[in-house]
């Protein structure tokens, strides 16, 4: 692949909604012989057993699939391209009034490359689905997300901030004066916006849910990165202004013990794609007890500081809560779980490959047939219409 942007869109569409033979050339062509293929319901090893999911799935669905792209961004840097994509599916053997029988998906696609001969070729891929965004936003009726989008997330944006930001004037009266003055000059995070993205976004976002950041520098913080009507935009909630975004943020670190750690940040214009995962531990827990992980997708847009640099101008929050629960929060069960879904990637890549290889043998057959259909008669074996008049 050598742009990106077409190349990929290209390869999605034919793996998903094309023809059993452009997926299977498509799969040789952008995929490197060892890849891997990570997904909730399965983790697949090597490019045959990727064709055969691949192919199992399109299968399963009639009518085709459909996918409609967010947005794809390439990482040059770390060889990483991320997309964001709506995949509509249609899968026939369940009822279609079910959730998994008619589901629009939302996925966020991790796509490992690696450089080849004949330009760049995928080494590994990502699935996550963003389940109950899914269901709530795109496989419910249209006016049901209407009016989730419109009341019921400001509404509980409105209680978060709130109770957020009470406890931060709960805490203030607990604190003698002259040690709050020093809490609220303490330096941390970035001063006058982000300049170089990467860096000063993953000190930020650390320092900002960090246990030894008091809640007024959290403040300060917050009113240094994020714009005065900026906009953050949860699964949950929906709050506007700095003063509402602090309230949210601060309840959250209030209740919980949270160490964030930052996978990959990749910018893009004034668009920049951060994945991360919370490793949260309620206060109240017990100090035996692991903290449970939330896997995040951020997509940030930036404005131009007056100050220099940029700040945060909409902020979007994607929890993938389902995924980190069965893989990693559920000890002995989510080691139980992560087995079978390596038994179902081979499974998966026998039952597809089986179907390729039936199609192919049925388009060969009738190759044959026809073939033979337009041979002239000179050209038959003698007696070949002896027989004709035996019904």
């Amino acid at each position: 692949m050598q742009n990106l942007d077409g190349d990929l869109k290209e390869a999605f569409l034919k793996t998903l909604c094309g023809t059993w033979k452009e997926r299977k050339e498509t799969i040789d062509r952008v995929f490197v012989e060892d890849a891997k293929f990570w997904h909730i319901f399965h983790n697949a090893f090597g490019r045959r057993n990727i064709h055969g999911i691949y192919q199992l799935w399109a299968t399963t669905n009639y009518p085709p699939l459909k996918i409609e792209f967010i947005r794809i961004v390439a990482d040059e840097r770390d060889n990483v391209a991320l997309v964001d994509l709506l995949e509509y599916c249609n899968v026939y053997p369940l009822p279609p009034w079910t959730f998994f029988g008619g589901p629009n998906m939302r996925l966020h696609v991790i796509l490992g490359l690696i450089d080849t001969p004949a330009g760049k070729k995928i080494e590994y891929q990502e699935d996550h689905s963003m389940w109950m965004e899914s269901l709530l936003f795109h496989t419910l009726p249209t006016p049901v997300g209407e009016f989730l989008h419109n009341y019921t997330m400001p509404f509980f944006g409105k209680i978060v901030a709130y109770l957020g930001n009470r406890c931060y004037e709960s805490e203030q009266m607990h604190i003698p004066k002259e040690v709050d003055f020093q809490r609220i000059d303490g330096e941390v995070g970035v001063s006058g916006g982000l300049r170089d993205v990467r860096a000063d976004l993953s000190r930020a976002v650390c320092d900002m849910f960090s246990g030894r950041s008091s809640g007024a520098q959290r403040r300060a913080l917050i009113n240094r990165l994020y714009a005065e009507d900026a906009l953050v935009w949860n699964a949950l909630y929906i709050v506007k202004g700095r003063q509402a975004i602090f309230g949210a943020v601060n309840l959250w670190c209030h209740f919980n013990h949270i160490d964030v750690k930052i996978n990959r940040i990749v910018p893009c214009g004034n668009t920049v794609l951060v994945d991360a995962a919370q490793e949260v531990k309620p206060k109240w827990w017990p100090a035996m007890m692991r903290p449970y992980v939330v896997w995040n997708h951020i997509i940030l847009t930036l404005a131009d500081s007056p100050e220099g640099g940029k700040v945060i101008k909409r902020h979007e929050n994607h929890p993938m809560g389902t995924e980190a629960t069965l893989i990693y929060n559920l000890g002995l069960i989510s080691w139980v779980i992560n087995l079978v879904r390596r038994f179902m990637g081979i499974a998966f890549g026998i039952a597809g490959t089986c179907i390729y290889q039936l199609l192919d043998f049925l388009q060969k057959h009738v190759q044959s047939e026809r073939q033979l259909s337009d041979v002239p008669r000179e050209f038959e074996p003698p007696h070949a219409h002896k027989y004709d008049h035996v019904n």
